[in-house]
């Protein structure tokens, strides 16, 4: 069986807890990680405080934990996180859009998402989402085998795919 883990609490620590509980002005995240702290430091057991709050034990441990590391001020913060995945860059999208609208795969007459993905080194899901959003179909041969060369701008608006369309030059 693991050892149980106690709050190294002082008296003013337990005051305070008591009171920020008392005012009842806090999210409920935060007054069970409070409440976590108390029970254990009023010496109930880890199983007895996880049923009492309806949580679970690993989760009464890793409160505790966190009180000892860093005080009264862990509990009533959350933890930082990694942002999630960089956005696609404006270039690697109009890219995406000059080749849909100017070439054509070597295999084939039209692209699959999977191919563009592969070429440009992004997910196909992104491409469907980039293609979807610029109003573009590859699948539609016929309109892109006459297409004008394009000249993309940084801001885009969704109504139309491509901004400025010049004359093709041969």
């Amino acid at each position: 069986m693991a050892k149980e883990v106690k709050p190294n609490t002082t008296e003013e620590d337990v005051i305070l807890m008591e009171k920020i509980l008392a005012i009842g002005d806090i999210q409920h995240k935060y007054a069970v990680r409070l409440q976590t702290v108390l029970s254990r430091a009023h010496n109930r057991s880890t199983n007895d405080t996880a049923a009492f709050l309806g949580i679970n034990t690993v989760t009464v441990s890793r409160y505790v934990h966190r009180y000892n590391e860093g005080g009264l001020k862990s509990l009533l913060t959350d933890k930082t996180r990694k942002p999630g995945k960089q956005p696609i860059p404006i270039e690697v999208k109009n890219e995406l859009c000059t080749l849909v609208c100017n070439e054509k795969p070597e295999q084939g007459t039209h692209w699959s998402t999977r191919e563009l993905a592969k070429k440009l080194g992004i997910g196909h899901s992104s491409v469907n989402t980039i293609l979807r959003e610029r109003g573009l179909k590859p699948y539609l041969v016929s309109i892109f085998n006459s297409a004008p060369i394009l000249i993309l701008k940084r801001s885009w608006k969704m109504s139309s795919a491509c901004i400025s369309i010049l004359p093709r030059t041969r």
